[in-house]
């Protein structure tokens, strides 16, 4: 099940890796240009929507991090003092993703025909849990992952070019 959003969710994660290299404490911790969000704030975001997905598919599992901080609708921000490291927000992002490809790859049909509980896509196409674990594993990464990239860009970074790129790498690169 899913096997193409796994794979874009894994190639995902490794752009993810090559970004957030570049971001150090200072940058980590600090709102992005245009966007107003701490790559902490987005690291944790991410950690817990993957958390939340799981939770979709398998009810029983709780989140690891509080939506309080990270769900959607909250400051963006958080402050370095929380006590929520680079390392450890990054640790938890890797986890949880793991997780939830995990838990994604054995779904189970009548799970996945089930409407999903998420308020904030109630008058979307995102239906289903099927649909909120295919849009959590793929365009909901990648936004944020644009974020986190805007945020790299603009303390002077060069283009990456995506890992896989062949050709003019003018024509697509974070």
């Amino acid at each position: 099940m899913f096997e193409k959003e796994l794979a874009i969710s894994r190639w995902q994660l490794s752009q993810f890796e090559r970004v957030v290299a570049d971001l150090d404490d200072d940058v980590f911790f600090s709102p992005g240009l245009g966007h107003d969000k701490s790559p902490a704030w987005i690291v944790g975001h991410l950690a817990l929507a993957a958390d939340q997905g799981r939770q979709a598919l398998q009810p029983e599992v709780e989140t690891s991090l509080d939506s309080a901080l990270f769900g959607a609708g909250t400051s963006g921000r958080l402050e370095r003092s929380c006590g929520l490291g680079r390392d450890l927000l990054c640790a938890t992002l890797r986890a949880s993703y793991e997780q939830l490809h995990e838990a994604a790859a054995d779904a189970d049909f009548d799970v996945l025909g089930r409407p999903h509980e998420c308020e904030l896509f109630a008058a979307t196409p995102i239906e289903t849990v099927m649909d909120l674990t295919a849009y959590l594993l793929t365009s909901h990464f990648a936004t944020h992952l644009a974020q986190l990239s805007i945020c790299r860009r603009a303390i002077g970074r060069s283009t990456l070019v995506p890992d896989g790129a062949r050709g003019d790498a003018s024509t697509c690169a974070l």
